[in-house]
């Protein structure tokens, strides 16, 4: 014998509103916090950091409780009546607070605290991938600053400019911890 379906019951209208709410307003809300405080994505513009990272490559930084190490990949804030005009830099960090950084333009070397860097991210196209563009670069990075460059030395607008200098750990606004290659897709 077959059973016979019963029809289906109507939802209130206070469980259809909590249905709505549970599935559209607590998803769009938990991106918006964790848009706001926790991760970011970013959009590469230019070939700074070529060829680490490509023109339209979008990355995922980290910015709750971010804290630079030498190496990492940053996103910056810089000031509208900066140099940058209030664009967001991404660059790597070379050096910390209270580390020496120490630039030979005759051998394009980087040292920090006296020794060489081996920088295999560098611009292999570049046969000088570092004019002394801003001269003599020797200095000790201050507390609460990093020191960053561009992988594409010869093509960033780094610390080496004395215009931007070291970067204040409050303009940077996350750690990179993904990249989408999407600026190698469209080319």
């Amino acid at each position: 014998m077959k059973k016979e379906t019963e029809p289906e019951k109507k939802k209130s209208p206070a469980r259809e509103a909590l249905s709505w709410v549970l599935t559209v307003v607590v998803p769009v809300a938990i991106v918006l916090v964790l848009n706001l405080w926790v991760c970011k994505l970013a959009i590469v513009n230019g070939d700074s950091m070529y060829p680490t990272l490509h023109d339209r490559d979008v990355l995922l930084i980290w910015m709750l409780n971010a804290q630079p190490e030498q190496g990492d990949i940053v996103v910056i804030n810089t000031p509208e009546s900066g140099v940058m005009h209030g664009d967001r830099l991404v660059k790597r960090v070379i050096a910390t607070a209270g580390q020496s950084v120490h630039i030979d333009y005759d051998t394009n070397t980087v040292y920090v605290d006296g020794e060489a860097l081996t920088e295999e991210y560098l611009n292999p196209e570049e046969s000088d991938p570092m004019a002394a563009v801003y001269g003599a670069t020797d200095l000790t990075v201050p507390e609460g600053c990093v020191f960053v460059l561009g992988d594409n030395r010869n093509h960033s607008s780094d610390s080496r400019d004395p215009r931007i200098g070291v970067i204040a750990l409050e303009d940077v606004l996350g750690v990179e911890f993904l990249c989408i290659p999407c600026g190698k897709w469209f080319q």
